[in-house]
């Protein structure tokens, strides 16, 4: 919840609010322009991350780097195991 309303995307509520409460909150969300735009931005972020292939990159080159190999080789513990 706390990154969802640090990043504009929504806003948080409480466990004990009653349907008045739920009810200007999501108001408030459906009448400022802001979260509709953050939402859209972290959107086009996400959908570049996939299509930038960023992740596969990543991991490509963790795998192509000096060392690699002989740390897959050593296990995760660092002892062949």
């Amino acid at each position: 919840t706390a990154r969802v309303v640090h990043h504009g995307l929504g806003i948080a509520g409480d466990p004990d609010d009653g349907a008045a409460a739920i009810a200007r909150r999501l108001d408030r969300l459906l009448a400022e322009g802001s979260f509709r735009e953050n939402l859209a931005r972290l959107s086009a972020r996400c959908r570049a991350y996939v299509e930038e292939r960023v992740a596969e990159r990543a991991v490509r080159e963790l795998l192509e780097s000096p060392g690699a190999a002989a740390a897959a080789r050593s296990g995760p513990r660092g002892d062949g195991r």
